[in-house]
């Protein structure tokens, strides 16, 4: 969905039209999991929690020299980071999850997410933790999160890791 695109409608509009997209998506999702299949994922540190988001999505991790801060930007934008000789929109992923709004100073890394082989965004994170494979099996559902997050993530693993739908992220945000 573009940002043209939902200018255009009216927000009551704007809003269904978005869930029936993610609603749509997440049927997909669940059709398409196999019991045994498992996706590879980079965890990531953002605040006091662990996220993990497959790497199929996941362009480039880099170390945030320069950010050029955009005021007046709507949330979850953040502003500009230079990237592979362009300027790469980075977003607050706490701002995008419904999270209050925290610091931006201390995030240190940007990861790049794209569908195919163009940059879409990147978002700001602490730290990377680990790369692994996960089995879709030992995501959970998350009980009791707002609907906005709920589209954003597929779940929660055994070891407290909250794993983000990528691909959900970059749909709603492109």
């Amino acid at each position: 969905m573009s940002a043209s695109w939902r200018s255009l409608m009216p927000e009551d509009e704007r809003e269904r039209a978005l869930l029936e997209m993610r609603a749509a998506h997440l049927a997909r999702r669940q059709q398409q999991e196999d019991p045994g299949e498992t996706i590879e994922v980079a965890v990531f540190r953002f605040g006091r929690e662990r996220y993990a988001i497959e790497l199929a999505c996941l362009l480039q991790i880099f170390a945030l020299r320069d950010l050029a801060l955009l005021p007046g930007a709507r949330p979850p934008v953040i502003g500009l980071a230079p990237w592979r000789g362009d300027l790469l929109r980075v977003l607050d992923l706490g701002s995008a999850l419904g999270r209050p709004h925290e610091g931006i100073a201390d995030r240190k890394r940007v990861l790049a997410l794209a569908s195919g082989e163009q940059a879409a965004f990147g978002i700001l994170i602490d730290a990377i933790d680990d790369v692994r494979e996960l089995p879709v099996a030992e995501i959970r559902p998350l009980p009791g999160r707002d609907q906005d997050a709920a589209a954003l993530l597929r779940g929660v693993t055994s070891d407290a890791v909250l794993v983000l739908d990528a691909q959900a992220l970059i749909d709603a945000y492109r």
